[in-house]
């Protein structure tokens, strides 16, 4: 059984085990400078309540919240994480006094928050949802705690928001796991962090996966034997005999047909490009570069209209994309030539007037002369209707629009019967059916790993190549006659 909070560092630890969520864990770092921490006690020595008031706005870790926060928890059960447990472990509300040693003295709650089995959880303000806090979690906060924001910013920007968003997912799921074991997250031991893992893997959780869990932790959890937890020996060795057991297994063949999207996109709804509707257009469009740049979604947001990132030949003979200044690639040792897109014309419709549909600098061209009048934004790709029609378009909402122009395809394609989409389709999945049709096509695969971003060929063939043209098909296809299509 768990003995009450005594101190203002007993609350501390108490709540960085109770509390799952990242933003609220900041809010916990930041104690007690930043934060009013009170503790409301009644009805004996085994009942606590915890309650935070969060009201105020927190600019150093860009939180604002409205309403107060209030954690409820019965000693006499044991601690658990999740809406349930907080609903049944909700007990009292009682009487207010501060535990702050270097604070002013705080009175009686004003407000009474809503309890978690009435409302679910409070922590996001009605207006936007809460991201990820600046503040740097685990051992370095306390240092980084007085440091400028400024100084606070650059530190924090060393790791890019998808990855403190997934590393925070993955330290949710442990301090939820502990909770369970009633296991202290931040300072328990080597062998507590390798059952956790353990269990993944008997979960069939892959490899690259438990690799993620692995480095969350080690984002948070003090060092054990003066190593994080990453570089421990046991954990190395976990790793390196998960992968063994449980080796990666990246699909052979591709999830979907190119040559077929390809022909769907020379028809309706997709053809005649200039009437159709501008959803369509920017969906074929953006899929066209995408397949043509062998680029992560990431980098194709980064194209900017601004005559300095964009730059037309002579007669749209080409076209050259440049990201955004200041513009951080997935891979920051990226050089900035291997970031510039060339992308050369189809041959024009004079000369092929199927192949020239699938120009993607017509396209393009198309494209931007369609929402310059709408543009509120310099980014290449912008919102195509409602509220946002103009604005900046997410990755996220960029993706969506190249699997719907995917599925939208398989759909045109099939008419009157229709033909299967495929299931689980992503937009990642551009690169490896482009690199691998380019390379089967002739191109080097030095080319395509300079147009990809990749440091080595490995990359590729380890993740990214698929088996588009089996050997056997080409070595049938060479008892044609000379100049005879093959099939």
């Amino acid at each position: 059984m768990a003995a009450p909070p005594r101190n203002l560092q007993d609350l501390k630890d108490l709540l960085l085990i109770l509390v799952p969520d990242t933003t609220f864990r900041g809010l916990v770092e930041s104690m007690p400078r930043r934060v009013s921490a009170v503790l409301a006690a009644s009805g004996g020595q085994q009942h606590r309540q915890v309650t935070f008031d969060v009201r105020r706005t927190d600019r150093r870790i860009g939180i604002s919240l409205e309403r107060p926060i209030y954690f409820e928890c019965n000693y006499n059960e044991p601690m658990h994480i999740g809406m349930q447990s907080y609903a049944s472990a909700a007990r009292l509300a009682a009487r207010v006094y501060n535990e702050q040693q270097d604070g002013p003295s705080l009175a009686h709650s004003s407000e009474e928050g809503p309890s978690f089995s009435e409302t679910g959880h409070s922590l996001a303000p009605a207006s936007r949802p809460l991201e990820t806090p600046c503040l740097v979690p685990g051992r370095d906060a306390e240092v980084l705690g007085d440091l400028p924001p400024e100084v606070l910013n650059t530190i924090t920007s060393a790791r890019a928001p998808s990855t403190r968003r997934a590393y925070a997912l993955k330290w949710n799921l442990f301090v939820e796991w502990c909770s369970s074991h009633r296991e202290d997250p931040r300072r328990c031991s080597i062998g507590v962090v390798l059952s956790f893992l353990q269990q993944g893997l008997e979960r069939r959780l892959s490899p690259s996966t438990l690799k993620v869990h692995t480095a969350a932790i080690s984002a948070y959890h003090d060092h054990i034997d003066g190593k994080s937890v990453g570089q421990h020996d046991l954990v190395v060795r976990f790793l390196r005999g998960a992968r063994r057991l449980n080796p990666p297994r990246p699909p052979s063949i591709p999830s979907w047909d190119l040559a077929l999207v390809l022909r769907a996109l020379k028809i309706a709804p997709f053809e005649p490009l200039q009437s159709a509707d501008l959803k369509i257009l920017s969906m074929k469009t953006l899929l066209l570069v995408a397949l043509a740049s062998i680029k992560r979604v990431g980098d194709l947001q980064s194209f900017s209209v601004d005559e300095s990132c964009l730059e037309f030949g002579p007669g749209d003979s080409h076209v050259v994309l440049r990201p955004r200044p200041g513009y951080v690639p997935k891979v920051p040792t990226t050089p900035f030539r291997d970031q510039v897109v060339s992308l050369q014309a189809l041959p024009s419709e004079e000369a092929d007037p199927a192949l020239a549909l699938l120009c993607p600098v017509r396209a393009l061209r198309l494209y931007i002369d369609r929402t310059q009048s709408v543009r509120t934004s310099d980014q290449l790709f912008v919102c195509y209707g409602g509220q946002q029609k103009g604005k900046a378009v997410s990755k996220q909402r960029m993706a969506h629009w190249i699997v719907d122009a995917i599925a939208l395809a398989y759909q045109a394609q099939g008419l009157p019967q229709g033909v299967p989409c495929p299931l689980r389709l992503h937009a990642h999945s551009t690169r490896g059916v482009a690199s691998s049709w380019a390379l089967a096509r002739g191109a080097s695969l030095t080319d395509i790993c300079r147009a990809a971003g990749w440091a080595t060929p490995n990359t590729f063939a380890r993740y990214y190549s698929l088996r588009v043209e089996p050997v056997s098909s080409r070595v049938l296809a060479s008892g044609q006659r000379h100049g005879e299509a093959p099939g």
